[in-house]
């Protein structure tokens, strides 16, 4: 069963502001440094019906086996709604690990944007699967104001 998860918070950016920065492949890979990758690499696109694509691949150190992890972050964003419906794969893992959400921009008065997520984190390993994607959760959510931190002052 998937553990879901919910945060939001205030972006001291106004929302288009806000919008390029989050699609800014160079920013995405700033921000992946940040929360601790050792690797990082970004691109962009954009579809024929005005999406922007942005396809993240990153190395994380695993505090467990001391190894890496590989990750490939997917967010497609609508740029009229400035909404994204984004996934992120364990490109180790196969299809043992499921992790996928939407993040939503609104904005909040002069220079400010709300700005949440909500998702779900799915884990096929009996026994252990949902405890591990109850901590990602909650990992997730007690880390989100430094996301909102982040682009309002270092992205």
């Amino acid at each position: 069963m998937a553990v879901k998860f919910s945060a939001s918070g205030k972006v001291n950016l106004d929302i288009d502001t806000l919008f390029a920065k989050m699609t800014n492949p160079r920013i995405q890979e700033k921000m992946a440094f940040e929360f601790g990758s050792l690797k990082a690499e970004c691109s962009a696109s954009e579809t024929p019906d005005g999406k922007v694509v942005v396809e993240l691949y990153t190395e994380d150190p695993d505090k467990k086996s001391g190894g890496i992890k590989k990750a490939k972050l997917s967010f497609n964003w609508d740029r009229t709604s400035k909404v994204c419906n984004w996934s992120r794969s364990d490109l180790d893992m196969g299809d043992t690990v499921r992790v996928e959400g939407v993040s939503r921009l609104t904005a909040a008065g002069v220079g400010t944007t709300s700005y949440s997520d909500e998702g779900e984190i799915d884990i096929k390993i009996p026994i252990m699967g949902n405890m591990i994607a109850k901590k990602i959760a909650e990992a997730m959510e007690r880390k989100f104001p430094e996301k909102c931190e982040f682009w309002s002052t270092k992205a």
